[in-house]
């Protein structure tokens, strides 16, 4: 089932859970402190404004990987901000299943490459999981 990323955030009319109401229990279910949680909800934010009136199940691994590419070589990022933003968008596309192609996305390049342990490679393709 694949979500407007624009109205990702929107509760349903009809009180059925959505898509904001899924990734709240699972983040509530797989990761700590309510503080972090709400930084992973501002990266997806961030992620959705990259892609506005884009369907989630309609990006592209390119796509992702352009958008993690991007975050992953901005020095504005601290190490840390750069894994917490894969780790959201890790559980909105892959836990939460909005995404076929984002079981294509190699998390774990993703999720090790920072500013100061590993070389960024821009040209990196791979495929991994971070299950």
């Amino acid at each position: 089932m694949s979500t407007s990323i624009s109205k990702f955030f929107l509760r349903r009319e009809d009180g059925a859970p959505s898509r904001w109401d899924q990734y709240r229990t699972l983040l509530n279910r797989k990761r700590g402190p309510r503080k972090a949680q709400v930084w992973h909800v501002r990266h997806v934010e961030r992620f959705s404004q990259s892609s506005p009136e884009r369907r989630l199940g309609t990006l592209s691994k390119d796509e992702i990987d352009d958008y993690l590419r991007r975050l992953s070589s901005d020095p504005s990022y601290k190490d840390w901000q750069i894994r917490q933003s894969v780790d959201a968008l890790h559980i909105l596309l892959v836990d939460l299943g909005g995404c076929r192609a984002s079981m294509a996305v190699d998390w774990d390049y993703f999720y090790f490459v920072t500013n100061n342990s590993l070389k960024f490679n821009p040209d990196h393709r791979g495929r991994g999981s971070r299950g």
